[in-house]
């Protein structure tokens, strides 16, 4: 892979990406010097098989100078890879609300997460026999619940989601693996010929901010959908506060699902990567 080329504060500067690692090679001088993670903005080289981090051998104006360049750098990337696998903000499906297969129906009708992807495994699988007796136990009585919550937090996920209005479907939920494995969800009904929309939450709307509620006379686009679900709840506020700019960590933390918008899970990732490196080009900035 070529190296590419620029002038820095008065510096000859040659860098690549490491694929695979995350990390930029930086050249100085024609030798490989050190390397630099987009994702923390540190210097780095390694030590005994380490990543650890580094101080180059600069003037702070020039190592300043250095990591705003690398930095933007990844953010070009970033974009680049993002146009590359055109996602269409466009896309917009014909209806929510067309007639679903029996798995599709029982899988929308599961709010817990963990027990939605259980079933799902079942279906996979072709464990019948087994649907049944999940799809009892999903009644879920409160005793059964309270009986799997005390064995792992993470069967509390998406259990006091709101339930459904009458013709309401799910069409889309970001889940996050907090202590209770939280679920945001955005449902969907039809009502005289337009589409009623709302987010909702496991907190009585605790977490949820501004419009919660919207009506479309059609399906919406897979951009205004992301608009309205991620105003409502703020995803990247969210990975911020817990996060404080470590992106491999937030990347972590959430997973988006929409039966109805197939990239919503990548744009969702795309999204978070965007605006943790437009942040510390910010912080940069600032400094």
């Amino acid at each position: 892979m070529r190296y590419k080329e620029l002038t820095v504060a008065g510096l000859a500067v040659a860098f690549r990406n490491v694929p695979g690692s995350g990390i930029t090679r930086v050249s100085l001088g024609g030798k490989d010097a050190f390397g630099f993670d987009p994702a923390s903005a540190d210097f780095v080289e390694f030590v005994d098989g380490r990543q650890v981090r580094y101080t180059p051998a600069l003037p702070a104006f020039q190592t300043d100078a250095l990591r705003r360049a690398l930095v933007k750098h990844s953010q070009d990337r970033i974009l680049a890879f993002r146009g590359a696998h055109a996602i269409d903000l466009d896309y917009r499906p014909n209806t929510y609300f067309r007639p679903q297969k029996l798995e599709r129906y029982l899988l929308s009708r599961v709010k817990g997460a963990v027990v939605r992807a259980k079933l799902q495994a079942l279906f996979d699988a072709g464990r019948h026999s087994e649907i049944r007796a999940l799809l009892n136990a999903e009644g879920i009585a409160m005793d059964d619940r309270e009986a799997l919550e005390s064995l792992h937090p993470m069967f509390m996920g998406g259990n006091y989601l709101p339930d459904t209005e009458d013709g309401e479907v799910e069409i889309g939920r970001i889940s996050i693996k907090s202590t209770t494995y939280d679920v945001t969800c955005v449902y969907a009904r039809p009502d005289d010929g337009a589409i009623c929309y709302r987010v909702v939450d496991e907190y009585g709307g605790a977490t949820l901010q501004g419009t919660v509620e919207e009506q479309t006379d059609k399906p919406m686009s897979l951009g205004e959908f992301a608009d309205f679900f991620l105003a409502a709840w703020p995803l990247t506020d969210v990975l911020k506060m817990n996060f404080q700019g470590d992106l491999e960590a937030s990347l972590d933390f959430f997973s988006a699902q929409s039966e109805v918008y197939p990239d919503f899970a990548e744009l969702c990732r795309h999204l978070v990567t965007e605006e943790f490196a437009k942040a510390k080009v910010d912080d940069l900035a600032e400094d």
